[in-house]
């Protein structure tokens, strides 16, 4: 976590010994010139791992890049990294996962939903998906890696007065292909849940 709520702050990772709590390694990252950094979600698989987050551009809203970094996990050396191209707004890693020769994040770039999956060894963008709704915010949350498919839930905007649906989607690993979507109307859901339980209790 981030040592500091207020700029300038780093991102600190740190490997402990699991039996005894020896610190192993420590490593501090903010890149240069930005104003902090701080990691949202981790993976390990063998002896890699791996973290996503955001880094702070500018003192404004929004003035955010996200982040992928993949360290060595007996060393604590920075192997690969993945950052957002010049530009970003509101961009940001929310969750990743690892499975095989695929590591997936997912979070939001311009208020787009959006998933990336890299080499595991190389950092090498395999592919990206994006969705925008149209309708404003859109940024994915979640994600898990089951087999052959990663599915991913966030959340996606829409018109009226409910502006916020939930939203799923799932994807091949290997090729980014889009499997399925689906929206589910949150608030209707939650009116219908409601009224379930109050009928029950």
């Amino acid at each position: 976590p981030p040592r500091s709520t207020l700029f300038p702050y780093t991102t600190l990772f740190r490997s402990l010994d699991a039996f005894s709590g020896r610190i192993l390694w420590d490593n501090e990252y903010k890149p240069s010139g930005a104003l902090g950094s701080a990691a949202n979600a981790i993976a390990v698989q063998g002896n890699m791992v791996y973290a996503g987050g955001v880094v702070t551009t500018g003192p404004n809203f929004g003035q955010t890049d996200y982040l992928v970094r993949a360290y060595n996990l007996s060393t604590g050396v920075s192997v690969w990294q993945d950052r957002s191209p010049a530009g970003g707004f509101y961009d940001l890693i929310t969750s990743i996962a690892v499975q095989g020769t695929r590591v997936i994040a997912v979070g939001g770039r311009f208020f787009n939903f959006i998933a990336r999956a890299y080499d595991t060894q190389t950092g090498a963008l395999a592919w990206q998906n994006t969705f925008d709704s149209g309708f404003g915010f859109d940024e994915a949350k979640f994600v898990v890696i089951n087999g052959t498919r990663a599915f991913v839930a966030g959340e996606a905007s829409k018109a009226g007065p409910d502006d916020r649906n939930t939203f799923l989607r799932a994807y091949d690993v290997v090729t980014g292909s889009v499997l399925w979507s689906s929206q589910i109307d949150s608030r209707s859901e939650e009116r219908r849940v409601g009224k379930e339980c109050r009928s029950r209790w």
